[in-house]
């Protein structure tokens, strides 16, 4: 199977690997995988020739492995240890509604075939443009999803006229073995590393406040030092970009930072204190008051907010009944900069902002800052980056985040 994933390598050739870096020789390494010493001596050896470098040293007391090889052992054991966690868990939730999933027999015998075709499954939601994601017929591709579930012995799909979708344990599945795909592929990027050439994929989640100077400065720097890098840039709510984080789709988010009990799975690296001020238009009429004494004399002027739930629509609310008055009414809701922006630059609204977000606007006099005092501790916000708890950031993740930290020191 040609799969969306080409840079993956066979898991039974990975199992083989792990097993002889654990127990130092194919011997025992044979014995505790159940294959002969021939098949795993070869996948060892295939593995090398697919990664081009050698992960043992070979000596008659036995195999150790080289630099290269504890780097990839580091990766593999990671990788295969998100299978047997997705075994677990699938199992702890079946409430044996189907039987008891055979312990050990998911994560032992799962293969990449099975992986790239739940992951093509999820994402296109039919079988035949799945299948032609991996590059199989649709049958083949069935035939595949079946064997998937029979082994974790639990329904992984359901299938209707509308195509199919995964349930619990599949959804369960799915973001465990994003999470394996992730760990092989970066190995690979570390060697490349090792070879001094940093390339490799990063996917950066940028909310409100980053998209405007933090993250696109971050990347300039870090494209400039590594221009083999490829860098995707989305946004989106915290909670798109969240789930996207747990499923490795995302590798960190940079912005306002959620509280850490809200995120048990989730690092915090706060980069610094941010607060809000009153933005609108050039030639506002409520510029022409001079200063204000309060944002009491605001409550009735239109306004844009932020979406609720948001740490800038809290921040929001807490100025305004810090004044001791209510937050005026939602009209307009909005969490894009671009389109607060053009709701400002477009009309007699205000929005409360970081001056960081509308920079550039304010540079150039199209928005201006309202004198009126703003209850600066009532709206400051952590501004940072959260990455996975259990992570082990990438060669390409470690350049950006040293960028990160230099481009937010410099603002």
């Amino acid at each position: 199977m040609k799969h969306a994933y080409p840079g993956i390598v066979p898991l039974h050739k990975l199992r083989a690997f792990e097993a002889v870096a654990q127990h130092g020789n194919v011997h025992r390494a044979a014995q505790v995988i159940h294959l002969s010493q021939p098949a795993v001596s070869r996948a060892v050896q295939q593995l090398e020739d697919t990664l081009g470098t050698a992960l043992f040293e070979r000596t008659t007391k036995g195999m150790t492995l080289t630099e290269a090889g504890e780097l990839v052992w580091r990766r593999a054991q990671r990788a295969l240890r998100e299978l047997q966690l997705a075994e677990s868990e699938i199992r702890s939730s079946a409430d044996g509604s189907r039987g008891v999933v055979r312990s050990g027999r998911l994560g032992e015998v799962i293969t990449e075939r099975m992986l790239c075709a739940l992951v093509a499954i999820a994402r296109h939601g039919g079988e035949s443009a799945a299948a032609a994601m991996v590059r199989v017929t649709q049958p083949a591709l069935n035939r595949t999803l079946r064997q998937l579930e029979e082994l974790a012995a639990v329904a992984l799909f359901v299938r209707s006229g509308r195509g199919t979708r995964l349930t619990d344990a599949g959804e369960t599945l799915l973001r465990h073995a994003k999470l394996a795909l992730a760990e092989i592929r970066v190995a690979g990027e570390e060697l490349a590393s090792m070879r001094g050439r940093l390339n490799g994929q990063l996917v950066i989640g940028a909310l409100p406040l980053s998209s405007g100077y933090l993250v696109p400065g971050a990347v300039d720097r870090t494209l400039r030092a590594h221009p083999d890098l490829s860098i995707s840039i989305i946004d989106g709510t915290y909670a798109t970009l969240s789930y996207g984080l747990r499923c490795a789709e995302v590798n960190v988010i940079v912005g306002a930072l959620r509280a850490d009990d809200q995120e048990p799975y989730a690092r915090h690296e706060p980069l610094f204190t941010d607060s809000l001020n009153v933005v609108v238009r050039a030639h506002h009429p409520v510029l022409r008051r001079g200063t204000l004494t309060s944002l009491r004399e605001l409550c009735d002027e239109p306004w844009v907010l932020p979406l609720a739930g948001t740490p800038s629509r809290g921040a929001f609310e807490r100025a305004f009944r810090a004044e001791g008055v209510e937050p005026p009414q939602v009209a307009v809701q909005a969490n894009s900069p671009s389109i607060v922006r053009a709701l400002l630059l477009s009309s007699d609204r205000m929005a409360l902002l970081s001056t960081r977000q509308v920079q550039q606007e304010l540079q150039q006099g199209i928005l201006r800052v309202v004198p009126v005092p703003v209850s600066v501790p009532h709206t400051q916000r952590r501004i940072g980056l959260a990455y996975l708890r259990d992570s082990e950031p990438s060669p390409a993740m470690t350049a950006f985040l040293v960028a990160l930290r230099q481009t937010a020191a410099a603002a």
